[in-house]
């Protein structure tokens, strides 16, 4: 619980005034006999069973299963009234997920509801994380070699985030793999089986395969 939790409630304003805002101040001073400890563990243990209240009221037994859990809208119907006042005091929640459990496994915040809702081109513009998407959406895929990437072709649904990468590549995959790892492979572009759907109607992409063609006949 913090200040922000209680403003909103009549008198509770006032009544932090009167101890410079500051809640700790309050509650030291209104109830001076209590043992109260406001370090840092113990706003981390409160909130690891804040979040294990959630988990269990969710049924979540695999720690991606939390990146779901952002969702308030699809969450309203499994949690009581309780559990989504909880879950809002514990937004934007791969940030408290990152602080209670950093060190227990890795948090991928692109996959947050939160994140993937904000119109933030700063955040989703940076090609380092582009790359750790790609790194991370070929090991989901069980890609082994640098051909299946070739094969790929996204569900948007199980995908969300992917259509804030795509925007900077004219949401074409194979150019966005392509760019991202132009360095790592010799890229034929058009073997992609999801092309844009006038690639070919580009005489640009069909003098890359006249080109490529013509390369393979010198070289064999």
């Amino acid at each position: 619980m913090n200040e922000k939790d209680l403003t909103h409630i009549t008198g509770f304003e006032q009544l932090l005034n009167q101890h410079k805002g500051k809640l700790q101040n309050a509650l030291s001073a209104v109830y001076p006999t209590f043992p109260w400890d406001f370090s840092k563990g113990s706003v981390l243990k409160s909130k690891r069973l804040q979040l294990e209240r959630i988990r269990k009221e969710l049924d979540i037994k695999e720690d991606g299963d939390w990146y779901k859990a952002s969702n308030i809208k699809l969450l309203s119907g499994r949690l009581n009234s309780v559990g989504l006042l909880i879950l809002e005091k514990l937004l934007p929640l791969h940030s408290t997920l990152k602080e209670v459990y950093g060190k227990e496994f890795e948090i991928e915040e692109w996959k947050f509801h939160n994140i993937i809702s904000e119109n933030n081109h700063s955040y989703w513009e940076d090609s380092r994380l582009h790359r750790s998407i790609l790194l991370d959406l070929g090991e989901s895929l069980q890609f082994i070699n640098w051909e299946d990437w070739y094969k790929i072709n996204l569900d948007e649904e199980s995908y969300p985030w992917m259509k804030n990468v795509l925007n900077f590549y004219g949401n074409s995959l194979p150019q966005l793999v392509t760019q991202v790892f132009a360095g790592e492979f010799n890229w034929k572009i058009w073997r992609f089986e999801n092309l844009p759907k006038f690639f070919w109607k580009e005489v640009s992409n069909q003098r890359l395969l006249f080109n490529q063609y013509a390369e393979d006949l010198v070289r064999y």
